[in-house]
């Protein structure tokens, strides 16, 4: 991003702090608009993995669309 100490992981460490502060409330939200534990938005804290995890997660939940299972009955 923009923050250089010289060392490799110290760099990669600051840029996933930045990124995960700028993330960490709009994902809260997500995962609480999903029915999904908020608290799981703190994975991202965990590089690399983190991400991959949360996005996962997202990608293969079940998402509430206002919608029931069953088929409402047509009228008659």
């Amino acid at each position: 991003m923009g923050f250089h100490t010289g060392d490799f992981l110290t760099d990669i460490a600051i840029d996933t702090a930045i990124l995960a502060v700028l993330f960490l409330f709009p994902l809260w939200r997500i995962f609480f608009r999903t029915g999904m534990n908020p608290a799981t938005s703190l994975l991202i804290l965990i590089p690399f993995a983190g991400w991959l995890v949360v996005v996962l997660l997202l990608a293969f939940a079940r998402w509430p669309n206002g919608r029931t299972e069953e088929a409402p009955e047509p009228p008659q």
